[in-house]
């Protein structure tokens, strides 16, 4: 439950998400939060390799997740940063989209 109001609240502010027109559209954005599912992952966990299709959208709750590039850490993302394929999210409606809180 907690993560539902954390996850609309972030919908609903987050710049990633300013064009989109939560009260106007079919979904609101606490149904929308109510569809990702919870992930957990440990340390030097790969969750994106580069050069994969990727088919998921992620929302940070906890932890820190090292963006890596070539080889390279470009970024380090933490509590409420999001990334992932947003594009199909935004294009295809998000039930045809893997939504991961983690």
């Amino acid at each position: 439950a907690d993560s539902v109001a954390m996850l609309t609240t972030i919908l609903k502010t987050h710049y990633i998400f300013a064009n989109i027109p939560w009260r106007k559209e079919k979904h609101s954005a606490h149904e929308f939060a109510q569809s990702f599912k919870a992930m957990t992952f440990i340390a030097d966990d790969k969750i994106i390799t580069q050069g994969e299709n990727g088919d998921n959208f992620y929302v940070i709750e906890s932890g820190y997740v090292d963006i890596v590039k070539n080889g390279k850490k470009i970024v380090t993302l933490g509590p409420l940063d999001a990334f992932g394929k947003f594009c199909v999210c935004v294009l295809s409606g998000f039930e045809e989209t893997n939504l991961v809180l983690i």
